[in-house]
């Protein structure tokens, strides 16, 4: 049974590109597929012009930098869990701390009186610092900056944090970017007009592909689906679900 098909884009230097579409449709397969983690059976893919299987693992990686939705946490310093993003930095405070302000873990570590060195979890350290969901997306989000790597690749990089911060990240991951090129997942539309391009999925399939204008303008599915969570979250915020 094909996973994805029928699925042809182009991402260029320095794009914004939003991959949309419902619960499995296929977002997180086919960012798997960019980063070279699963071969295609079918079709290719193609990075700088080289077809994929002319390149290393190594030298993909060394262009992109990733959060996955089921990204780690590690039990280890703030310092350790940002710096495995890039290991050479471990010891650079200034890189580690403008990583974690793009993505807006600074005023959490700030907090704190061993700063970067706050052991994060209770599973070796029985004092370590107790995280919620979004804190620790947080530092995941901020272990994909700290390699400044050309091409940012975000699976729902703000899934356990509420729409208003999930669209302060995305805002500030937009900001953060300065010329990079960024894929980005989610299943809450709002950010989508933050892309230069948006790609949705159905069943995965890619069923259209346009500007956040252009798709409301053609009234089809990524229209469909905007407008009904729009109208979910204003009877959310009208009957103060918030």
């Amino acid at each position: 049974q094909p996973v994805l098909k029928n699925i042809t884009f182009t991402v260029k230097r320095g794009e914004t590109v939003a991959l949309v579409g419902d619960n499995g449709a296929g977002k997180t397969t086919l960012i798997k597929l960019l980063l070279g983690l699963y071969v295609p059976n079918k079709g290719k893919i193609l990075f700088e012009g080289m077809p994929y299987d002319e390149l290393t693992q190594e030298y993909l990686y060394s262009k992109m930098g990733v959060v996955f939705q089921d990204f780690k946490q590690y039990h280890f310093t703030i310092r350790e869990n940002i710096a495995f993003g890039d290991i050479k930095q471990l010891h650079n405070d200034e890189a580690l701390m403008e990583a974690a302000r793009k993505g807006q873990a600074d005023k959490l570590i700030l907090a704190q009186e061993k700063g970067l060195d706050t052991f994060l979890g209770r599973e070796y350290e029985e004092d370590g610092l107790a995280l919620s969901g979004g804190e620790w997306q947080r530092i995941g989000v901020s272990r994909a900056h700290v390699s400044d790597k050309e091409i940012l690749i975000l699976d729902e990089p703000a899934a356990r944090l509420d729409p208003v911060a999930e669209m302060e990240q995305f805002m500030a991951i937009k900001h953060s970017l300065h010329g990079r090129t960024a894929v980005l997942v989610s299943h809450r539309l709002g950010f989508a007009r933050l892309a230069d391009k948006i790609v949705v999925l159905k069943n995965g399939e890619m069923v259209e592909l346009g500007t956040h204008e252009e798709l409301m303008k053609a009234n089809r599915y990524y229209a469909e689906m905007f407008r009904a969570q729009a109208e979910w979250y204003e009877g959310r915020v009208a009957g103060n679900g918030f």
